[in-house]
C-alpha cells in the first residue's frame, strides 16, 4: 500500500533501452521527482544505451532506500545521478561508458549513500561529479577505466 505521492517496492530490471533525448531532465530511467518519494526501489541490470546532448541513463530524485546495480550505459551525457535529496541509496557494479559530461553524479543528495565499485569506460569527460555531498554519503572504488 502507497499513499498519494508515495510509490515503493518498485523492480526496474533486465531492459533493453535504446534512448534518444536531448532534455535536460531527460532520463532512460527517471524514477521520483514532482513531490513522489519512492522507497525500496531497485534498477538492477538495464543495458541502455543512445544519444543526447544532456540526457541521463538512470536519474534518481527524492528517492529513498534504493539499489541500482549492474546496469551498462553508454553514450548519453551523464550515467547515473542521484539528486534532489535522494538517501540511503546503494550504487554499486554498474558500468558507464563513453559519457559526454560525468559517469556518476551525486548532487543534492540527502545523506547515507553509497557509490562503490563502479566504472567508467572509454571516454568520460570527468568520472564523478559530487556537488555538495553530505559527510554521510560514501564514495569509493568509482574507478575511470581507459580502454584503447
Amino acid at each position: 500500500d502507497t499513499a498519494a505521492g508515495e510509490g515503493s517496492g518498485i523492480v526496474i530490471g533486465s531492459n533493453t533501452i535504446q534512448y534518444r533525448g536531448d532534455s535536460a531532465t531527460g532520463a532512460a530511467i527517471s524514477i521520483g521527482g514532482a513531490g513522489t518519494v519512492y522507497t525500496d526501489i531497485v534498477a538492477r541490470d538495464n543495458i541502455i544505451s543512445g544519444t543526447g546532448a544532456e540526457s541521463t541513463g538512470i536519474l534518481l530524485r527524492q528517492v529513498r532506500n534504493a539499489t541500482v546495480t549492474g546496469n551498462s550505459i553508454t553514450g548519453l551525457a551523464t550515467g547515473i545521478a542521484l539528486t534532489a535529496e535522494s538517501r540511503q541509496c546503494l550504487v554499486v557494479d554498474n558500468r558507464v561508458t563513453d559519457c559526454a559530461t560525468v559517469g556518476y553524479q551525486l548532487t543534492a543528495p540527502g545523506g547515507n549513500n553509497v557509490m562503490t565499485g563502479n566504472y567508467c569506460f572509454g571516454t568520460c569527460a570527468r568520472p564523478t561529479k559530487f556537488s555538495g555531498k553530505r559527510p554521510t554519503d560514501r564514495v569509493e572504488r568509482t574507478e575511470l577505466i581507459r580502454l584503447r
